[in-house]
């Protein structure tokens, strides 16, 4: 699984995202490989207008939003589960 965080350092969203996503990915056991995209360049590929964006294999799971703890834990499963 490769998770990509589309942020930037001055983003408090952004940071919060990473932490959440470290924890559930903590309490699954989920082995992954976390990618920060502050290249914007590199976010251009994705069309985003706003940040952060979770995207797992290359599917765009959400933009502009923080879930909770327990709504990561359930997008994080469901991905996990297609592979």
């Amino acid at each position: 699984m490769i998770i990509k965080i589309l942020w930037s350092p001055w983003c408090s969203k952004c940071k919060f995202l990473e932490l959440v996503l470290q924890n559930a990915l903590s309490q699954l056991s989920i082995k992954a490989e976390i990618q920060n995209i502050q290249d914007l360049s590199s976010m251009m590929n994705y069309n985003i207008s706003s940040i952060p964006w979770l995207v797992i294999d290359e599917e765009l799971v959400f933009s502009w939003y923080v879930p909770s703890f327990d709504e990561m834990i359930e997008i994080l499963q469901k991905f996990y589960l297609k592979k």
